[in-house]
């Protein structure tokens, strides 16, 4: 027996010399063929039944699949040291024994106490989840590390590897009490022979391979003939540089004479190579084809194979490019145009020809979003994306996301609202949830399941439960209209019984309700009780069957899948090994992370369709173009430094792998020498948030610095002179050419309305130097008072309750808010200055061809996703037009009778370009903050002192937000007009959009004075930027950090980083150009913080939370008659702290 490797550099050749090499096929013998990953499972079996008309008996798995079958084969008894093991050995080890006692896990009992008296249960699961990875990850890429500690031996004097190896021990040991426990490839090679596994075996050869995999296979050659199947991008020894490097001490140093693309790319894949050359004795087959000198890619990929140094590219071609581009949706149309270019001109190639490899990026839209929407543009390009969100075709994982939240929570009446609400609880038609909004509205509940829940509560709160709630609703289905009941609640006092509009039919969907709302309860009351892992699993299991109902074949499968999820657990023996007994709360995180592992789906390539997905699952995959788009994003962009919990990174480690920008650097390396006929590298050059340069990816740059150092050759534009916004477009200009118009050859300036139809972009102007003066858009300064405030305004006033029956807007596709919002401005103004009477008949005509013109421009500039600008969306524009239009002209006229004054509004726009806005006047400098502040504020009318404020936000805004938006405009409009001689100014605030009774909001303010206005400007302009800024807090958050209840402010941070994330994502700090906050820990200055924080909510002298109250107020109690001034602390009506 013997090991036998084919290498190639193509991956179609080695699918011959497989299909060679299975032999002729037998129907009483399997063979078995280990691949690399799932998404080769069809290439294989295409293979193979397109050279001999049929593929049977061949078992096609990947190596951990043919592993854990062999174990369950061999060694029945024994459970595999898999991931899930290992992450519920360490929780229970670190959680419920008295290992971190020990002296050597002092300072990691120390962060997991985080500055409390006990140890936080959920930062031991996170703990642990990370712990049980690594300990995977050793047994694969450092075997040897794993043996050292089982022999009670370290490699080093870390303290990190001194308590992981105490652990590691402490969790085979005590497994032993459970059962029969170890990892899958030593347990084989202790207990059976290398024939007994497989009488042969056939490997493609993955990349990068772990040792422990190359340990087995090199071990079963003794006895099987294994059949390893090699791609190698070059036949000459180029491994030995890079073994020679590390030997020498040089790493990272190529020897002359090598290839740069191998020096810098090549080293995940030189050592699997070198695996195989030394096992085999260098004799292995070689099946390398010379891909010729036809195109610039040919040229490179030979010299590639054949190590050679100092090829240089001829002129330009499409084989080989980079591209970069100021925005990522012009470089997703570009990608788009090429294809369907190549496409048209060549007959026999397939939308499967095509790969579209897009980075996974982190936080914030990635470049997959971007071209999902340009390439479902008329005529759509369908795509086979491989990994996808399983949310977009069900609702059934949300559902079951928001159940398990339910328990650890208070009842609130929004989250257990939406809960009923959901399909998967109950099928509602639209009219009968409509009325369950309504009911629940007039019950005016607002958070707790009993009131025996609410007594130990403040009894100033005057909250009451959903006993009471649902007590109301029944009594108000019997209350005769015009009667009144009433509710004596404890620590409430009496609340009065509304009768409901309600109907003999509505019985049975009365009863409906309250039974779902009950079953909730029973549910939350339920989960009180404390659990084993197997008890819990099986308890949520049972829940789940009860309270849910799948409504289509998909929600079945996932929840299915959930299901499966909690019995894996409840099946798992090494939750037995200390079989503790957890609180909800404990468990939660447990069950929440498979859930959450559900939500994205793998879909193998099926040779259909264009592939899009991550580099790392496109491997060795046959295409004949492939593009490389938002290079500017993913691990070839930015390092991820080592987890401070990885023990290989300690100083003295023996071995070394690649890093993650290695291993992606070599799957590029792969690509672009497999790629049959073109490789497009792509990136924005412009950051989609602040607009601000991005350098060169590592990929861009190392590789124009390997084959083009003039970047004459591989820096290109794309092929067409401008790049369309959309497939309306470029038919219109493709019109434009046949009747003779070449856009290249437009005068300069070209006409602004011809350049705006046909979007040339303008050409990039060098930023200014970044210096002392910082430009802020107004709306951060009124975003950075509402956001603190907001909560604190809603928790000091009573505003009433919703009214009942609201429902909130869905629109699953939108115009772009902010063309739409320009697009109302532009038609309010314009009736203004007209003094258009509201009730004109001719009004609504005219407004209803405003809209159609409007749809008709945004159709041509794509201003929105594909299907919104249909005929259907064309009554609901214009009636919002009117709405608008009709809304604030009669606003305006309550409080300026005389139309003639109307066209004295003037809307000052600082810092705005002169080119696309006429009043444009110089940005309002603050010099003693460094700042200049620019934007189009709201209307104001000096001689009367009227600010218009109008606001066409449909739903998740409240007034206290415009409130601020005024307040702050005031201030502006008296630094830039400081001759306004009013002694108090009125506010209009116009909600076209809002209920009733709040679309017209008017109120007065005492008229700042301009030299205070601009004191306060620059005190707000100096905190804006701070990274330390609590604004991104919230006022209960930072009140629990003054409290002193926890020892630092490190131990507060790490506790309630993710409750800071939650609030940093929903937040409409759209302006807001910082990190994200679970970046910002260590730049928070703590002192400073705590300063910061102090100033806004307790400084005795003058709290900026207080000075705002007090302005708002006046404001509130005006608006809202009923509003009743409560003490620190109360809830405001929505339910929200």
């Amino acid at each position: 027996m013997a090991l036998h490797v084919i290498e190639s550099n193509r991956v179609s050749v080695l699918l011959a010399a497989l299909d060679e090499r299975l032999g002729a096929f037998d129907l009483f013998e399997t063979r078995t063929v280990l691949v690399p990953g799932r998404h080769f499972f069809s290439v294989v079996k295409n293979a193979l039944a397109g050279a001999r008309g049929a593929c049977f008996q061949v078992e096609i798995q990947t190596f951990d699949a043919w592993l854990s079958r062999r174990l369950r084969t061999h060694r029945p008894g024994v459970w595999p040291a898999d991931t899930d093991s290992l992450v519920a050995a360490c929780f229970q080890e670190l959680a419920f024994s008295d290992l971190t006692g020990q002296p050597a896990f002092a300072d990691l009992r120390a962060y997991l106490l985080q500055g409390t008296g006990e140890l936080q249960t959920d930062v031991v699961w996170q703990v642990a989840v990370q712990l049980g990875d690594l300990f995977r990850r050793y047994h694969l890429e450092r075997p040897q590390l794993t043996t050292a500690w089982s022999e009670g031996r370290t490699l080093t004097e870390s303290p990190v590897e001194r308590w992981q190896s105490q652990l590691f021990t402490r969790i085979f040991e005590a497994a032993r009490g459970v059962g029969e426990f170890g990892f899958p490839v030593d347990e084989l090679m202790a207990h059976t022979r290398p024939a007994e596994l497989a009488p042969a075996l056939h490997v493609l050869v993955p990349h990068p391979w772990p040792l422990r995999d190359r340990t087995l296979l090199h071990w079963m050659s003794a006895e099987t003939e294994v059949h390893l199947y090699l791609f190698s991008p070059c036949r000459e020894f180029f491994e030995q540089v890079r073994r020679v490097h590390r030997a020498s001490g040089e790493e990272g140093e190529g020897l002359t004479g090598n290839h740069p693309l191998l020096d810098a790319w090549g080293g995940p894949l030189a050592e699997p190579v070198a695996f195989c050359h030394e096992l085999s004795g260098y004799q292995t087959h070689t099946l390398y084809e010379d891909p010729g000198e036809a195109t610039n890619l040919a040229r490179v990929k030979g010299s590639i194979l054949d190590n050679r140094e100092g090829v240089t590219l001829t002129v330009p071609d499409d084989s080989l490019r980079v591209w970069s581009f100021p925005s990522r949706r012009e470089e997703c149309v570009a990608i788009r145009d090429d294809l369907m270019a190549r496409l048209k001109a060549d007959p026999r190639l397939r939308l499967c020809d095509f790969a579209v490899v897009v980075p996974e990026a982190g936080a914030g839209p990635s470049a997959l979003d971007e071209l999902i929407s340009v390439f479902s543009e008329d005529p759509a390009l369908p795509l086979h994306r491989v990994r996808w969100r399983s949310d977009s075709e069900s609702r059934i994982l949300e559902t079951v996301g928001q159940l398990l939240e339910l328990p650890p929570g208070e009842g609130r009446a929004a989250a257990v609202l939406e809960l009923v609400c959901s399909p998967a609880v109950a099928a509602w038609t639209p009219e009968e949830e409509q009325l369950i909004r309504r009911w629940i509205g007039v019950t005016g509940v607002i958070r707790g399941w009993r009131d025996a829940d609410l007594l130990r509560q403040d009894p100033a709160l005057k909250t009451h439960s959903w006993e009471h709630a649902l007590w109301r609703l029944s009594l108000g289905a019997v209350t005769a209209p015009g009667g009144a009941l009433q509710l004596e609640v404890p620590g409430a006092g009496p609340l009065g019984v509304r009768p409901l509009d309600f109907s003999a039919e509505q019985w049975p969907l009365l009863a409906r309700l309250l039974t779902i709302v009950h079953g909730l309860r029973q549910f939350c009351e339920a989960c009180a009780t404390r659990r084993t892992v197997a008890g819990w699993m099986e308890f949520l299991g049972t829940e789940l069957v009860d309270l849910l109902t799948p409504r289509t074949e998909r929600d079945e499968k996932l929840m299915g899948h959930c299901l499966e999820v909690l019995s894996a657990h409840a099946r798992l023996p090494m939750w037995r090994l200390r079989d503790p007994h957890l609180a909800y709360h404990e468990v939660l995180p447990i069950v929440t992370a498979g859930i959450e592992s559900l939500r994205t789906g793998h879909s193998p390539w099926g040779e259909r369709n264009v592939w899009v997905g991550p580099i790392a699952d496109l491997q060795l995959l046959p295409f004949a173009h492939v593009y490389f788009a938002g290079l500017e994003d993913g691990i070839v962009a930015r390092e991820i430094p080592a987890s401070p919990l990885d023990a290989r990174s300690a100083e003295g480690m023996p071995g070394r792998e690649p890093t993650p920008r290695e291993t992606e650097l070599g799957r590029f390396l792969t690509a672009l020498c497999h790629a049959e006929d073109s490789v497009t590298f792509s990136w924005c050059d412009r950051d989609a948030a602040t607009g601000d340069p991005v350098a060169r990816a590592t990929v861009i740059r190392e590789l124009i610095e390997a084959l083009d150092p003039g970047g004459q050759g591989l820096v290109q534009a794309p092929t067409s002179p401008m790049v369309l916004r959309s497939s309306r477009v470029a038919a219109a200009a493709e019109r434009l050419a046949k009747a003779g118009l070449d856009p290249a050859a437009l005068p300069d300036p070209a006409p602004e309305a011809l350049r705006a139809f046909l979007k040339m972009p303008p050409p990039l102007e060098p930023q200014e130097p970044r210096g002392r003066i910082r430009r802020l858009y107004w709306k951060e300064f009124s975003r950075f008072v509402e956001f603190p405030l907001q909560v604190t305004a809603s928790t000091w006033f009573h505003a009433g309750s919703p009214e009942p029956g609201e429902l909130s807007e869905y629109e699953p596709d939108t115009l772009g808010s902010r063309e739409r919002n320009a697009w109302l401005d532009r038609v309010v103004a314009r009736e203004l200055a007209a003094g258009t009477d509201p009730d004109e008949p001719g009004l609504d005509a005219r407004l209803a061809r405003d809209a159609d013109d409007f749809l008709e421009t945004a159709a041509a500039q794509a201003w929105g996703p594909a299907g919104v600008f249909s005929l259907a969306k064309r009554g609901p524009l214009a009636d919002d037009l009117c709405d608008t239009v009709r809304c604030t002209l009669t606003a305006v006229a309550s409080v300026l009778p005389d139309r003639a004054e109307w066209k004295d509004f003037w809307r000052a726009c600082p810092g705005m370009d002169p080119s696309l806005e006429p009043a444009a006047s110089p940005p309002v400098r603050l010099a003693a903050a460094g700042a200049a502040i620019s934007g189009r504020l709201p209307w104001y009318h000096r001689s009367r002192g009227l600010l218009l404020v109008l606001d066409y936000v449909k739903k998740g805004d409240t007034p206290v937000a415009r409130v601020c938006d005024a307040w702050v405009a005031l201030q502006l409009y008296r630094v830039i007009a400081p001759e306004a001689a009013q002694d108090t100014a009125r506010i209009l605030l116009v909600r076209p959009f809002a209920r009733k009774a709040q679309q017209q909001l008017a109120w007065e303010w005492p008229m700042p004075d301009p030299a205070q206005a601009l004191v306060y400007l620059e005190q707000l302009a100096g905190a804006i930027p701070d990274p330390e800024n609590l604004a991104f807090f919230t006022a209960d958050l930072a009140m629990e950090w003054l409290s002193g209840a926890f020892m630092d402010f490190d131990s507060w941070y790490g506790k309630r980083a993710p409750s800071l994330l939650h609030a940093w994502e929903n937040s409409d700090f759209d302006t807001f150009r910082l990190e994200p906050i679970w970046n910002l820990g260590p730049l928070i200055d703590a002192s400073r913080a705590r300063a910061l924080a102090q100033r806004l909510f307790l400084d005795p002298q003058a709290p900026v939370a207080w000075q705002f109250q007090n302005r708002i107020r006046p404001v509130v109690t005006g608006v809202f008659p009923d509003a009743q001034p409560a003490g620190d602390g109360q809830e405001g009506s929505d339910g929200e702290a």
